[in-house]
């Protein structure tokens, strides 16, 4: 059986709180993030597209998409970020995209996020890199990170509830 996703690499994964009106000023890479809402509302642009995201929705930048977030909840934003590398026939199905995970899908995200708990490794929550600390120490620690993400991915291309791209003046913030 062919992979239809297969994760190759990761860069960077954690989690961390944003403050209200935190304006991260965008970035653009050769491989793929994901920045899933776990609490709060933030406005998400991906290139020219620019989304609502609420608590359990996420994003798919693909590579080489500039991408940047602005934080709107007044008690500010907590966030799950993730980079990788991804190839599979599958895999530009999530281009562009944001979903609204369902239950079983947010299962998942929360197992992924436990699995890869700084407590494994590291004690700071804000480093880019302290979720993925425990690859110094433990050789099967990348292959079942990945296991878990090709799973959620999966799951969501099975049964997605895709979000579209918002359209609204204030919009404008992310087109220049």
């Amino acid at each position: 059986v062919a992979d239809r996703i297969r994760i190759h690499s990761f860069y960077s994964m954690f989690r961390c709180h944003r403050e209200r009106n935190y304006f991260f000023p965008g970035e653009t890479h050769d491989f793929w993030e994901c920045v899933y809402v776990v609490k709060g509302d933030v406005c998400v642009s991906g290139d020219e597209r620019v989304y609502h995201m609420h608590a359990n929705d996420m994003i798919f930048h693909k590579p080489l998409e500039l991408h940047k977030y602005y934080v709107e909840t007044p008690a500010g934003a907590d966030l799950f970020i993730f980079s990788f590398a991804m190839s599979g026939e599958l895999s530009k199905y999530f281009e562009k995209k944001v979903f609204s995970l369902s239950a079983p899908q947010i299962m998942q995200i929360d197992e992924l996020i436990r699995f890869a708990s700084p407590a494994r490794g590291s004690s700071n929550s804000d480093e880019l890199y302290a979720m993925l600390s425990p690859c110094l120490y433990s050789i099967t620690y990348l292959q079942q990170l990945s296991a878990i993400l090709e799973r959620l991915f999966l799951c969501i291309y099975d049964d997605s509830n895709i979000s579209y791209a918002a359209e609204s003046p204030d919009e404008m913030i992310f087109r220049n």
